[in-house]
């Protein structure tokens, strides 16, 4: 009977013991599996291509790619591109920040991008998207575009991709520099 008497004791203590310790807040989060990246690079370079044309070389030094929903390609150490032709550099773009969506074919750049074409014409703005489909770069955040001693101010611009022929939406100025 003594005996019988301790083991419900310990029976009620260990049924006590793990209730109690099932009541804190530690819980265990699971990871949401659409923050967590399929494939990660260092030091990357990428291509790509329409119609089995190299169309643009990115180089960056952190790719991670996601692919739960939709399938899209982070850059968020920045990164350095160029527009291709015929195996010809048209333009060089330098972004602090990039992002690929897959599906759209769109490319997206914020901070400090820098657009350089063929004509040694310079565009600098926070956000640029390139549209793969339609072969254009436009932005509708503010713009500063060098071209030999202009200095040409504005919001929003569409461009081919190689920036090689651009339209300034909103104008605002332009300034003659004597230094070059």
């Amino acid at each position: 009977m003594v005996c019988l008497k301790y083991m419900c004791r310990k029976i009620i203590f260990l049924i006590s013991f793990l209730f109690l310790a099932s009541c804190g807040d530690n819980q265990i989060e699971k990871a949401d599996m659409k923050s967590i990246p399929t494939v990660v690079g260092k030091n990357v370079t990428m291509f790509y291509s329409d119609s089995g044309a190299t169309q643009l070389k990115i180089t960056t030094p952190l790719r991670q790619t996601y692919t739960v929903d939709t399938s899209y390609t982070l850059m968020p150490k920045g990164f350095k591109a160029q527009m291709l032709h015929k195996d010809s550099v048209t333009a060089d773009i330098k972004a602090n920040w990039g992002s690929y969506i897959t599906k759209n074919k769109l490319l997206e750049m914020k901070d400090s991008v820098v657009v350089k074409n063929k004509k040694g014409e310079i565009l600098k703005t926070d956000y640029l998207i390139w549209k793969e489909t339609e072969k254009k770069i436009y932005t509708y955040a503010p713009v500063t575009i060098q071209r030999g001693q202009q200095i040409i101010y504005g919001d929003s611009l569409v461009a081919n991709q190689d920036f090689s022929q651009y339209k300034i939406l909103k104008p605002k100025g332009i300034i003659y520099s004597k230094n070059q």
